[in-house]
């Protein structure tokens, strides 16, 4: 019982895991506005950089008659410029995304592609706003104004949390080779008849376990503070549901390792090797999700 005792403990905190991620918030709602809101104050400040110069609110004649390009809240409230989640029908979107805006004749540098990216995002999430009295501009030349934005306190536990979480990336190639090691070790002993082999996928299975226990901790971390564009939302989802699996079965199969260890009558190695062969598969299309969140979903296309 006492080598079992181990495993059982890290399968339960897996579980705990599990329940804290997946289990209604109250606030979930609410973090996912502050989120949006977070990414007007970006978007404001762009907008400011970039097209105030010919739409800005203190303009004689601004270009076209347009002149409340500052003012969000207004232009998503307009659907000839924005229809919110739909940047493909949003004017503004079109406009920027072609580089028609700023003109390219004109002395404004053109959004980079990551600027870009952040009004899109903006849009899908909905084009939410803050109070107009959050954002302060000081009363100066337009080409020398800077921004007050009236950001949200971080605390020292998101602090901690989000350091933490930056690690992820780098932890998670340990589970992935030691539980396909593990895997591969299994598969010989089948076909080799090698006993030897128990003792590697023994020793890979242990480490490989913890490994990928500490790598969802992390990635649950990572999670916790993430601004997604919508369209990669299920992408995470699949990523954290089938790593959270794996870490499950990594452990489910250690319990079975020891079990058939100390019990010396059952001779079985089945119910391991089930575990370890749907393991193997699995913890590959992890990591393709994984890698699909920073290099999109098609990154592996010929």
């Amino acid at each position: 019982m006492k080598y079992l005792f181990p495993p059982l403990l890290m399968l339960l905190m897996t579980a705990a895991l599990l329940y804290a991620q997946t289990s209604p918030t109250s606030n979930t709602n609410d973090t996912e506005h502050k989120r949006s809101l977070i990414l007007s104050e970006q978007v404001h400040i762009i907008f400011l950089n970039h097209c105030a110069q010919c739409h800005g609110p203190d303009l004689d004649d601004p270009e076209g008659g347009f002149d409340f390009i500052l003012n969000l809240k207004q232009l998503a409230a307009d659907p000839n410029y924005i229809v919110p989640t739909k940047p493909d029908q949003s004017y503004i979107w079109e406009v920027i995304e072609s580089d028609e805006m700023p003109p390219p004749d004109s002395d404004i540098p053109p959004l980079s592609e990551k600027q870009k990216e952040t009004v899109k995002w903006w849009i899908e999430s909905g084009a939410a706003t803050r109070d107009q009295s959050t954002v302060i501009i000081h009363d100066i030349p337009l080409t020398e104004r800077t921004v007050t934005i009236d950001q949200p306190r971080i605390s020292a536990s998101r602090k901690i949390i989000q350091f933490l979480g930056q690690f992820h990336p780098a932890s998670s190639h340990f589970p992935i080779s030691l539980l396909l090691v593990a895997a591969l070790s299994e598969f010989l002993l089948i076909t080799t008849q090698q006993h030897s082999l128990k003792s590697i996928t023994r020793f890979t299975l242990w480490l490989g376990a913890f490994a990928a226990l500490l790598a969802t901790a992390l990635g649950l971390f990572d999670a916790a503070y993430l601004i997604l564009a919508p369209h990669k939302q299920w992408i995470l989802n699949t990523h954290r549901f089938l790593g959270i699996a794996t870490t499950i079965l990594a452990f489910l199969a250690l319990i079975s390792l020891e079990y058939h260890s100390v019990k010396p009558e059952s001779r079985s190695r089945l119910p391991l090797r089930i575990i370890l062969f749907i393991i193997a598969p699995l913890i590959c299309c992890v990591g393709f999700f994984g890698s699909a969140l920073v290099f999109g979903i098609d990154h592996y296309t010929w």
